[in-house]
């Protein structure tokens, strides 16, 4: 049944100053136990992501807002939950908030996809499967660095920080092909080469930074004396 927001009775009082307490309660929850790491603290809920990002307050009072409704309704209170939807919808009547609220969401879904990414980058790395490592570390660059080009980089990962790991995944897959090579596995070598290092320079020369050079000059170097030529073209 569509419910017209609009036309509801008056509000009683008594049920805005419930209202109001569920609110400071359920940012007092948010606020409270904060991981150390600004990584993880934004990792844990839109509003988290948005509060360490620093985007508007009307914007985090309408995620606040849209918590709230969800455990309202869980809690089957029904009427409540109508009057804080009242609410939420009055602040998104705002075309200005309403799009920055979608920006944030849809922010906040790349940022948990780009850690994911990173996660399992490190953990791939943990367990020598380099290969793994530096195909999930190029698809976190790509999403973090399309969130930086967005919004700014406040709201995205440390791009440095990925950028030294993925230099190490880089020259770690590189080594694993040349003595692929060497040692008679040409089909493995040039697996590896066209699944994993050709990505890997791509998204180094599209994303580049300081000290790159050195690095790809590293694999080119290694790749020249493996094939015994004196240079390679790309």
């Amino acid at each position: 049944m569509q419910i017209d927001l609009d036309n509801l009775p008056p509000v009683d009082p008594a049920l805005l100053n419930q209202l109001s307490m569920r609110l400071s309660d359920k940012l007092q929850i948010f606020i409270q136990d904060v991981p150390g790491t600004i990584i993880e603290s934004r990792l844990l809920t839109d509003f988290h992501y948005a509060h360490a990002c620093q985007t508007s307050e009307r914007v985090r009072q309408a995620i606040l807002y849209e918590h709230v409704i969800q455990d309202l309704k869980r809690e089957n209170d029904l009427n409540m939950s109508l009057i804080a939807r009242k609410y939420f919808v009055e602040i998104c009547k705002d075309p200005q908030i309403y799009q920055e609220l979608q920006d944030v969401r849809l922010l906040y879904s790349r940022f948990c996809s780009c850690c994911y990414h990173f996660i399992q980058s490190v953990n791939e790395a943990k367990r020598n499967s380099w290969c793994l490592s530096l195909a999930h570390i190029i698809n976190c660059f790509y999403l973090n660095s399309s969130i930086s080009a967005q919004a700014g980089d406040k709201y995205s990962l440390d791009q440095q920080l990925l950028g030294r790991f993925r230099c190490k995944a880089l020259l770690m897959v590189s080594e694993m092909g040349t003595v692929a090579f060497t040692s008679g596995e040409v089909s493995s070598s040039i697996v590896i080469g066209n699944d994993y290092i050709v990505p890997g320079l791509k998204a180094f020369s599209l994303h580049p930074f300081a000290g790159d050079d050195s690095i790809l000059e590293k694999v080119r170097e290694e790749w020249c004396q493996c094939l015994d030529q004196s240079s390679l073209t790309e």
